[in-house]
């Protein structure tokens, strides 16, 4: 985290960024008028740390500190309040930071560590032993679930005609000007790529978890949605 912490010191107010998935160097200056943008490997954009890599490597690392933090204060509080308050402590200090801006980095490979940081914290919350399951003594979304939630919401929007942003998944009708027998009209076509990074967009991620949502759901209005598409996934643990 220091690494990362210095990275974003030595980075300019006046910069630029060169996404790359490739190990290429560009050696270049980009000039605004007569200013010189210098280039940067990773910067901090409304709290989410941005890398040349799209690998989400510095942001997990961040909100791994913080949890990390989070957790050790639980830890020292769940001698002295009762399993409500620290389910409230849970919410604003460790949950808050895991679902931030998770539908960009919660696809991410590497959330191994944030993953079990978050274990821990559960457990604590229910005072439960080292080795116990945290689903079995607080059911609460793991972190790839509530990115999955995250994307089926915004799909939702997308289903629903409310969605403002660029993005415009392709039907099977569409396509094909015929639904087959095993296409629901409700339902989108995966696009090719066959790329990392493709696979983590959500050009195919958005498809991909809408079409296992539940068909009865599809129709609710959002809060009833998001309820019942949460509870979908936690039966799926």
């Amino acid at each position: 985290m220091a690494g990362t912490q210095q990275a974003l010191s030595q980075c300019p107010k006046n910069f630029f960024i060169m996404f790359s998935t490739g190990r290429v160097k560009h050696d270049f200056v980009i000039k605004f008028g007569n200013l010189d943008l210098n280039q940067c490997t990773e910067t901090n954009y409304l709290g989410v740390i941005l890398d040349n890599k799209m690998s989400w490597s510095p942001h997990i690392k961040s909100v791994q500190k913080k949890i990390s933090s989070s957790v050790w204060a639980l830890s020292r509080l769940r001698r002295f309040v009762p399993t409500e308050s620290l389910k409230k402590v849970y919410y604003g200090l460790v949950h808050a930071n895991l679902t931030y801006c998770i539908s960009y980095w919660g696809g991410a490979k590497n959330l191994k560590k944030l993953q079990s940081l978050q274990n821990r914290a559960v457990k604590i919350i229910c005072k439960a032993k080292k080795r116990d399951s945290p689903s079995l003594c607080y059911n609460t979304l793991q972190i790839r679930q509530s990115y999955h939630l995250q994307i089926a919401t915004i799909m939702f929007k997308v289903q629903s005609g409310k969605w403002t942003g660029n993005f415009n998944p392709v039907k099977p009708a569409s396509k094909h000007n015929h639904l087959t027998r095993f296409a629901s009209k409700d339902t989108y076509c995966l696009p090719q790529g066959r790329s990392d990074m493709f696979q983590r967009s959500l050009s195919y991620i958005g498809p991909s978890v809408w079409n296992d949502v539940p068909e009865s759901i599809k129709t609710l209005n959002i809060g009833n949605f998001k309820k019942l598409f949460k509870d979908h996934l936690l039966s799926k643990k």
